[in-house]
């Protein structure tokens, strides 16, 4: 992380889950083509059910990956999120430190998030927010290509940035 915090970043997120979900469709559909075509699929309409749902998945991972990207603003005034749209802009004074959420699968670090709380404020909206988000815990899906150590680490920085120069 550098030393200086720039004013304002910008990240955006790669599609990759996106075009996976275009591949295995289109995998998934021809699978389903060839099953129901060789005779094997008792009765045939069920496989060519399950092909039409692969070119389905398919259309959707290909549009998602073409018109889609997540994305993230930090400034000294707080972030905007894709994934938080629905919210706004949400300034640092009203959520708390950030941290590092470890996704595990049997045991194992699978994935890494950055996560915060909203704190309990004036706001209706983000008081209902935070109740329905089990007691406040938000996590961002996206690393935005960052690491997400690296990710928490430039939001406590911007966070702890503007809660100095608000309290001054």
């Amino acid at each position: 992380m550098p030393e200086q915090i720039p004013e304002t970043i910008s990240f955006s997120a790669t599609n990759r889950r996106y075009y996976w979900l275009a591949f295995i469709g289109i995998g998934f559909m021809f699978l389903m083509i060839l099953i129901a075509r060789s005779g094997h699929a008792d009765p045939e309409w069920v496989a060519d059910t399950f092909a039409v749902i692969g070119a389905f998945a398919a259309i959707i991972g290909a549009l998602q990956a073409v018109f889609q990207r997540a994305w993230l603003k930090l400034d000294r005034e707080g972030f905007e999120s894709s994934e938080l749209k629905g919210i706004g802009r949400i300034s640092w004074d009203e959520i708390s430190e950030i941290r590092l959420h470890v996704e595990r699968t049997r045991g194992i670090a699978t994935e890494h998030h950055a996560a915060f709380d909203f704190l309990r404020g004036e706001n209706p909206l983000l008081n209902r927010v935070n109740h329905f988000f089990r007691k406040g815990a938000i996590q961002l899906t996206e690393n935005y290509r960052v690491p997400a150590a690296e990710l928490v680490a430039l939001m406590n920085a911007f966070r702890t940035r503007a809660i100095v120069a608000n309290e001054a």
